[in-house]
């Protein structure tokens, strides 16, 4: 491949290209650039319910929320990556606005709690748009910006216009599938969201970093990483005690990031009367006990025990599904009914031994609910089905095959006592 020392901007002699040409070397860089750029897109919109869900549940309208501004980010910046690689051609100024988006991803963690208590005022739609425009828009929108630029530059490169932006553009579609799969399957559960969000941040600052120092030769740009990096290191670290809007004093014992929610343990201390353990899913409660007596301060868990047993007191077994702290296993073991408990979170489980008290002498089962109830025959004189994804229940578990498998699973005099959270009168 010969080199062309062709100006990429004849009107714009400073934007000639680097000394790497048509070099290979600056191919592969741009190949490799696309891929990650398609990556971190689809990394930033799975991540977006998980900041989201917190403070407006993983609903309907958070996801339509995230993928309205999506869609809107991506297509303005095509629009202007478009325009204004006509206009300035240079990779430089390519790797310039990667560079800027790096540190609009990096904003994103250390924004969010502000952005989203100022926007919860909004309401649940309004809300959760303003929030995801305000928070991933500026950052979506410069990513949108790098397709174009990236075509632009490599046609010139590579001299086969049709065939480049093909290859291009399936490049970054092979990006994205790898960003939403690692992410989904792999990243949230072990990296955590501020870090993955940080991780994405230091990928495309070192990546238009590289550019700048060994295509450009520009030694200068490594003091953008002395600057930048601290930060990193410098931010505040979480405080174990916090007080809410409401004067309350919480202490948070437990914070992990898994494939099911953002899963929190934490204490209300006084001035109230008693210390309230709360296990928290997606910032919605799940939940509580009296740290003093293990009694829960929720009625529902009261309705879901007794209800049941004195509908049928002679029952043997019984079902629970959606484990929680354990609170409904425990009262039905603890009145001489074997029972068994299922939920698809192994991170709860471990929650609900280690924070909760929870020990039951049936079998504790890591199982979709669905999937329990096909792949058995064990019936049961009780089900308790309190199953919650945030804050609302997944309609799977409701629908009319799901219940139909459910009844195979109960005793002729079989009790189903179900936590549902909905209005009767379609509200």
């Amino acid at each position: 491949m010969s080199i062309d020392r062709t100006p990429l901007d004849p009107e714009h002699p400073q934007a000639a290209p680097s000394a790497a040409g048509n070099s290979r070397a600056f191919i592969y860089f741009l190949i490799f650039t696309t891929m990650l750029c398609g990556a971190l897109v689809m990394v930033l919109e799975v991540l977006g319910s998980r900041v989201l869900g917190p403070f407006f549940g993983v609903s309907l309208f958070v996801w339509t929320s995230l993928i309205t501004v999506t869609l809107l980010a991506l297509a303005a910046g095509y629009g202007v990556g478009g325009a204004l690689s006509d206009k300035r051609s240079a990779p430089a100024y390519l790797y310039g606005i990667i560079l800027l988006a790096g540190f609009f991803v990096f904003l994103i963690p250390v924004t969010k709690g502000m952005i989203l208590k100022t926007c919860v005022p909004l309401g649940l739609r309004a809300g959760a748009l303003a929030s995801s425009l305000l928070l991933f828009g500026p950052a979506l929108f410069l990513l949108g910006c790098v397709s174009p630029y990236i075509v632009r530059i490599a046609a010139q490169e590579m001299r086969t216009l049709g065939k480049t932006v093909g290859i291009f553009y399936a490049i970054s579609t092979i990006g994205s599938f790898l960003g939403t799969v690692l992410t989904g399957f792999v990243l949230l559960a072990y990296v955590g969201i501020n870090r993955i969000f940080e991780s994405a941040a230091v990928l495309l600052i070192a990546t238009a970093l590289v550019y700048f120092v060994c295509f450009r030769k520009q030694r200068k740009a490594l003091f953008v990483v002395i600057l930048f990096l601290p930060l990193l290191y410098l931010r505040p670290a979480a405080l174990d005690t916090k007080v809410s809007v409401y004067g309350e004093r919480i202490r948070v014992l437990f914070s992990k990031d898994t494939f099911y929610g953002s899963l929190r343990v934490v204490e209300f201390l006084p001035p109230w009367k008693t210390v309230t353990r709360v296990l928290l899913n997606d910032g919605a409660p799940q939940s509580a006990i009296d740290a003093s007596t293990g009694q829960s301060p929720l009625s529902y868990n009261y309705f879901l025990e007794f209800l049941p047993y004195a509908l049928n007191p002679e029952g043997k077994n019984c079902l629970v599904i959606g484990l929680g702290a354990g609170n409904i296993p425990m009262w039905y073991d603890a009145q001489g009914i074997m029972v068994d408990a299922v939920d698809i979170n192994p991170a709860i489980v471990d929650i609900a031994k280690n924070y909760f008290g929870f020990h039951i002498s049936g079998e504790t089962i890591i199982s979709d609910a669905r999937y329990f109830l096909r792949s058995g025959t064990k019936q049961y004189d009780y089900i308790i089905l309190d199953v919650f994804n945030g804050d609302s229940t997944p309609g799977h578990i409701l629908n009319h095959e799901a219940l139909r498998e459910l009844k195979t699973r109960m005793t002729p005099r079989g009790v189903l006592a179900m936590n549902i959270l909905g209005d009767l009168s379609g509200n």
